[in-house]
This record gives C-alpha cells, sequence and structure tokens, in this order.
C-alpha cells in the first residue's frame, strides 16, 4: 500500500504544478523510480492512470526512468501555457 500512497501524492504534486501555471494541457509527464520504492514501470503506470483519472493529467504521455534517489521523484512536467 506504501506505492499507492507514492503514486497519489506524485498525482497531487503535478496537479498542483499544473494549476500553479495555470497549464491548458499536459503533454509529458516525466518521472523517476527508485529502487526503494517497490514500484515497476507497469505498476506506476497503472496506478497513475487510476489517480489521475478525469484530470488535465489523464491524456499526458509518462516517462519513466530509473533513479539513483530513493522513492517516487516527479522530475518535470511538460506542459502547454
Amino acid at each position: 500500500m506504501h506505492e499507492v500512497k507514492l503514486v497519489k501524492e506524485l498525482v497531487e504534486k503535478a496537479l498542483n504544478i499544473v494549476k500553479e501555471n495555470q497549464a491548458k494541457r499536459v503533454k509529458k509527464i516525466f518521472v523517476k523510480i527508485g529502487a526503494n520504492s517497490h514500484l515497476t514501470p507497469e505498476n506506476f503506470s497503472h496506478l497513475f492512470k487510476e489517480f489521475s483519472k478525469a484530470t488535465i493529467l489523464e491524456p499526458a504521455e509518462i516517462v519513466i526512468s530509473p533513479a539513483q534517489e530513493e522513492g517516487l521523484i516527479l522530475e518535470s512536467l511538460e506542459m502547454e501555457i
């Protein structure tokens, strides 16, 4: 269940960034997954789709890379302002 919390918090953080920047669209979301997060890219994608349903994030492409750091990191968002 730790993984669910990590993904939910990442979605909330991304939505806050979108709101602060008054973005019209999110094209890409760049995420890094650390080994200790216990998330696979597939698991992350599935959970992200669940938590981003009916939001501006839903149609965005997710770009995932491994991280040396711990946890789950929202690296950046490619937005249309």
